[in-house]
């Protein structure tokens, strides 16, 4: 919850934003993820942790709305592309392995963080 509250302060102070951006992220991140750890805490599976919600909303108020966006999908591919290797090896006869999803999600942060505009711009060149 300090990673949330330095985002939200520090949404004041980013010039190319507006004030509400960091607040519109932070309830996007939010809301994204909370379903699922609602379900997975209902059905007693660990289907996402809270602290992946919580995290997501940090990354919704440092990013604003549209780089979380960009950053939680590919926060999903990151973690996506690794459960699909650890599927493998289960079927090779490794034990079950949970994965943390957080450390996903934080690259895709970063990446959206870093390569937004040229990401964007390329996006919005292929339509």
């Amino acid at each position: 919850m300090p990673l949330f509250v330095v985002g939200i302060a520090t949404s004041f102070f980013i010039p190319e934003r507006e004030w509400w951006q960091g607040l519109a992220g932070a309830a996007a991140g939010y809301a994204v993820f909370y379903p699922f750890a609602w379900i997975g805490d209902r059905l007693n599976r660990p289907v996402m942790g809270w602290g992946d919600v919580k995290l997501s909303a940090a990354l919704g108020a440092i990013l604003g709305l549209a780089p979380l966006l960009l950053g939680l999908y590919l926060g999903v591919l990151i973690g996506g592309f690794i459960e699909i290797i650890v599927y493998a090896a289960i079927c090779f006869g490794f034990n079950r392995v949970l994965i943390p999803y957080g450390p996903y999600l934080v690259a895709g942060g970063i990446v959206s963080m870093l390569y937004f505009r040229t990401i964007a711009d390329w996006i919005e060149t292929q339509l």
